[in-house]
């Protein structure tokens, strides 16, 4: 069973990964341990409504969509 990750997309490309030290760092350790995963990119700027993993979770904790620090 694949482990499903959201991370942010960077600002000039959907298909591209973010600039994100914290989403890279993720990334990096699942890959170093040979975790099997399920990368979605997300463009926080157009959110996709129907995106299959814990999209919906963290729009309802965070309506526009960052953190809350």
């Amino acid at each position: 069973m694949d482990l499903e990750i959201c991370v942010k997309a960077a600002a000039d490309g959907p298909d591209v990964l973010g600039g994100c030290p914290f989403c890279q760092r993720v990334l990096l350790t699942l890959d170093e341990k040979w975790v099997p995963d399920t990368l979605h990119l997300v463009n926080l700027s157009n959110k996709p409504n129907g995106l299959e993993c814990s999209m919906q979770m963290f729009l309802e904790i965070s309506a526009e969509g960052r953190y809350q620090w």
